[in-house]
């Protein structure tokens, strides 16, 4: 679980910022018309956090399923 942990980790260090920075303009832009221009630092502010978990925990569950069926698979082939 550690090792998956660290991969979507790393995952998510490279596959956010691409995220963020596609979708920033449009979600802030969007939230400040709704919601009031007087909180956009913290609109952009939550958008990052939350395009890094959208990336972080998708990829920890993936590594995880990955990770549990390669060492199944092998302990069943080679025991």
């Amino acid at each position: 679980m550690n090792f998956a942990t660290l991969l979507a980790f790393i995952a998510a260090m490279f596959g956010a910022p691409p995220l963020y920075g596609l979708t920033v303009p449009y979600v802030v832009q969007m939230l400040s018309r709704h919601y009031g221009s007087q909180f956009a630092d913290l609109y952009d502010l939550l958008w990052m956090v939350l395009t890094f978990l959208l990336v972080f925990i998708p990829a920890r569950a993936i590594f995880y399923f990955a990770l549990t069926a390669l060492i199944s698979g092998a302990l069943y082939r080679f025991i």
